[in-house]
Formats: structure tokens, C-alpha cells, sequence
């Protein structure tokens, strides 16, 4: 959060150490002490869900083939994380509503050109 996304720094990255969802609590770690971004609990779940997944890419852009949720929950809550993750029972990229795209896989270069090639903005 609060990042120029068009010339991110170290400074910029947040490593999520945990969650605690019965308190409410992402707990997170940064060179510059920047808050995780709302879409950490959702990263985490599908970590936990899905142990072969090795990278997740998060844009502003939309995959038109790709489900898209259509939720009214708030972004960084369990709820927004639950009405989610069905939604990659259908692929590996999934387009949160009114907001831009979640994509899945073990490699990360292979899901950054693909999201590339296949997303519009």
C-alpha cells in the first residue's frame, strides 16, 4: 500500500509471516515498515489451499476469459478471501471485481508472461 507501482524498490517489498483470522491480525515484516497489502489474506490462502503454487501476480489489469468475482465483501477480509477461491477451481487466474487480477502457478516468470500476453487493462 501507498507504493509508486511504476518503480517499486526493496523498500516496497512486505513479507507476511502469518495470520491470525480469529483476531484479525496479518503480521508483517519490511525494511520500511509499510503495511502488507489488503490482498495478504487472500495470498495466504491460497498458499495454504493450494500447496504446489509457488508464485501469485496480482495487476490492475483484467483477464476477460477469467471468472470474476462479484462480492461486496471488503478487500483483506476472511469473507472477501472465502468468496474468492472457488473461483480457481475454473483456472489459475481469477479477476477480482472492480479491482484487476490474481494468477497462480509455480514459476513465476511463466505467470508474469502470461498475464502479459492474455490481460487487458
Amino acid at each position: 500500500r501507498g507504493s509508486n507501482k511504476k518503480q517499486l524498490t526493496e523498500n516496497d517489498i512486505v513479507l507476511v509471516t502469518n495470520i491470525d483470522w480469529k483476531k484479525r491480525i496479518i503480521y508483517s515484516r519490511s525494511p520500511s515498515g509499510k503495511k502488507a497489502s489488503l490482498n495478504a489474506p487472500l495470498a495466504q490462502k491460497i498458499f495454504d489451499k493450494f500447496p504446489r503454487v509457488r508464485s501469485i501476480v496480482h495487476t490492475h489489469s483484467f483477464k476477460p476469459s477469467s471468472p470474476t468475482t462479484s462480492f461486496p465483501e471488503t478487500p483483506g477480509t476472511l469473507e472477501y478471501v472465502l468468496a474468492s477461491m472457488p473461483l480457481f477451481k475454473k483456472g489459475s487466474i481469477i479477476n477480482l471485481n472492480n479491482h484487476g487480477l490474481i494468477a497462480i502457478g509455480d514459476n513465476l516468470k511463466e505467470i508474469v508472461q502470461h498475464v502479459i500476453k492474455t490481460s487487458k487493462k
